[in-house]
Formats: C-alpha cells, sequence, structure tokens
C-alpha cells in the first residue's frame, strides 16, 4: 500500500511539474482541480516542490517555476512587474499633457487602493493618494473598475438589497446600477466631489489578457477647475494612456 501511495505522489508532482511548465502561475485550489486531488494534498505537493526551488510563491500566495526548473533547462519566466511600476511613465504622460494629479489604483471589494500617484505642479491641486483607501462607488476609477465587472460579481459586492456597511440601500444600489450603465457606454467615470469635497477626478478601467479589469487610471482636479471641456479633454488621455499601458500589460 505504501508503495502504491508513494507511486501517485511521485506521478501527482509529475503531472504538477507539466502544469507548472504549460502556465505562468497556478493556485493551490487550481492544482486540486487539475490533478484531482484534495485541496490540502496540493498543498503539500507544492510546499515540497517549493523547498526544492522547483516553485517559488509570490505575494499574492500564486506559485511561480523555480529555479530547480531553469537547471532541468525548463524557461523560467521572470516576475511579473507590479502594475504601479509600470504604470508610472503612463501617469508622468498623463500630468503632463493635463496639469493635473495622476494616480493608478486597484479594486479591493468594494474599495480602491491607491498604488501610485504623480503629483500636479500647479499650486493648488490634488496631492498624492499612495496607500490611501476610498469607497469605490464614490471615485472615478471604482466606478469605471465596477462597471468592467461581471454582472455575477458586481452583484455580489453590491447586492440588490443594499449594503448597510456602505450605508446604501437598495434604491441606492439601483441608482449605482444605473450610473454604471453610463460609465459602460462612454467608458470613464466621473467623481464630482463625491469620494472628497472639492476634489473631482475621471478614471478609466485597465483590462488585462484575461479581459478581467486588472487596476484603473485617473485624473484628479480641484473641482473649481472642473467643466465639461475639462472632463473631455481628460478622458481622452486617460484613454490613449489605457489602450498603451493594456498593450504592454498582455505582452
Amino acid at each position: 500500500m505504501g508503495n502504491v501511495s508513494g507511486l501517485e505522489s511521485v506521478d501527482n508532482a509529475l503531472r504538477l511539474l507539466l502544469l507548472l511548465a504549460e502556465r505562468e502561475s497556478v493556485r493551490v485550489s487550481e492544482v486540486a482541480a487539475e490533478l484531482d486531488i484534495a485541496p490540502s494534498t496540493a498543498h503539500r505537493l507544492l510546499s515540497t516542490l517549493r523547498q526544492r526551488e522547483f516553485v517559488d510563491q509570490e505575494p499574492d500566495r500564486r506559485y511561480v517555476k523555480g529555479a530547480a526548473l531553469a537547471r532541468l533547462g525548463l524557461p523560467v519566466e521572470p516576475p511579473p512587474r507590479p502594475i504601479e511600476e509600470l504604470a508610472l511613465p503612463y501617469l508622468q504622460r498623463l500630468r503632463d499633457a493635463v496639469g493635473e494629479t495622476a494616480h493608478v489604483s486597484l479594486l479591493e471589494g468594494t474599495e480602491i487602493r491607491f498604488l501610485a500617484s504623480v503629483e500636479s505642479r500647479q499650486v493648488l491641486r490634488v496631492g498624492s493618494r499612495v496607500g490611501a483607501r476610498l469607497p469605490a462607488h464614490l471615485t472615478s476609477a471604482g466606478k469605471a473598475l465596477l462597471a468592467a465587472l461581471p454582472h455575477q460579481e458586481l452583484t455580489k459586492r453590491f447586492p440588490p438589497e443594499g449594503v448597510p456597511s456602505l450605508d446604501l440601500t437598495g434604491k441606492d444600489v439601483e441608482a449605482l446600477a444605473r450610473e454604471l450603465q453610463s460609465v459602460r457606454r462612454r467608458g470613464y467615470g466621473v467623481n464630482r466631489g463625491e469620494g472628497e469635497r472639492g476634489v473631482a477626478a475621471v478614471g478609466v478601467s485597465l483590462i488585462g489578457a484575461d479581459r478581467s479589469p486588472v487596476g484603473a487610471l485617473s485624473i484628479s482636479v480641484p473641482t473649481v477647475r472642473l467643466n465639461a471641456a475639462r472632463v473631455r479633454e481628460m478622458a481622452s488621455q486617460l484613454m490613449q494612456e489605457k489602450s498603451a499601458l493594456e498593450a504592454e500589460l498582455a505582452e
């Protein structure tokens, strides 16, 4: 029995290595599903392979190819660059083009978290928001990201009966759904002092190679400098940088 169990473990380990050779990264749940084994068994396999440097674990808990696979002649892809690092030159171009502060942010649950900012050079300006969290439905970037979610995923975060933790009633959720339809049609979200008094913004979602939203670009401006022409100008610049950055993310 022990030999049979041992052979099964070897077979599972070899199948896991083949799976890693085909994919950039895997999660425990994916390994369990692909190999038809229990998640606990998948975790033990990955932990053992990690000890032998066949896999490495990323901060988001995904497993990627390790150095030992390179020694066997299998290509080891470098870890992807953080989106805030990739986005930096795009943020600088946005800042220079419109003279306002530009940000890249990420959707986390019902909030967005700001990853990087490039501040305007104007005396009256919106400052860096790095590390700050705001309710997604009150920000331009958050609206753009929520509008890019599949309906089922959006409903999980904002159920029809409302979200008491955000002081949102069922009617509020209905109004949000209507606004997100407008965001989808025009391609960008707008915030006119909703997230923070005196601060307005325009934001667009960033779509990854798998067609899911991976982040957002936005431009923040004091509300005294916002008008319809300014919104169109910022949206146009954001769309331009969005296309270029998405192309780089897909490489």
